[in-house]
C-alpha cells in the first residue's frame, strides 16, 4: 500500500510517503496519521519529524462511493538523535620535530565512525576537510 516498508533517519528528519494503492486520485479521502500528533491529507505526502523516538504510521482512504481501507504500520519510524562530530588534533601544525598529528574523537550521539585516511603531506600546511558518515546523517568538519 505505501512504501517505505520501515525508515530510520536522525532529527530532523523528512519522509516521503510513497502511496502505491491503486486505483487512486483527488476523489478519495485520505487519512494519514504520522504518530507524532500530525496528519495528512496527500496521497503521497512527505512529513518532518522534529522529535526523536518510535512512531506508527497509519492511513485510511475513503473511496468516492464510500469504501473504506485502512493499513497500519506499528513501530515503523525510528528517528535518532543526530550526531554532533567533533575531533581535536594536536599539534596543530606539523614540523620536522612533531610529525605525527594524534587525533581524538570527542563526537556524541554516534553509533560508530568510519575510519579517516589522509595524506601526511596534506596534514603539513592544514587539516583537509573531512566527510564523516554516522548512521543516515552527514556531517563535516
Amino acid at each position: 500500500m505505501i512504501e517505505p516498508t520501515k525508515f530510520t533517519a536522525c532529527v530532523p528528519a523528512d519522509i516521503y510517503f510513497s502511496n502505491l494503492s491503486y486505483p487512486i486520485d483527488e476523489t478519495y479521502t485520505l487519512e494519514w496519521d504520522f504518530g507524532d500528533g500530525q496528519f495528512s491529507d496527500q496521497i503521497s505526502p512527505s512529513h518532518r519529524y522534529e522529535e526523536t523516538g518510535i512512531f506508527d504510521v497509519s492511513l485510511k482512504i475513503t473511496s468516492p462511493i464510500g469504501c473504506t481501507t485502512e493499513a497500519n504500520y506499528p513501530n515503523w519510524v525510528e528517528v535518532l538523535e543526530s550526531p554532533l562530530a567533533n575531533f581535536v588534533y594536536s599539534p596543530e601544525k606539523l614540523t620536522n620535530f612533531e610529525k605525527t598529528a594524534v587525533f581524538t574523537n570527542l563526537s556524541e550521539n554516534q553509533n560508530r565512525f568510519f575510519g579517516i585516511l589522509m595524506a601526511a603531506a596534506s596534514l603539513l600546511t592544514s587539516i583537509p576537510r573531512i566527510l564523516f558518515r554516522i548512521q543516515a546523517c552527514t556531517w563535516y568538519l
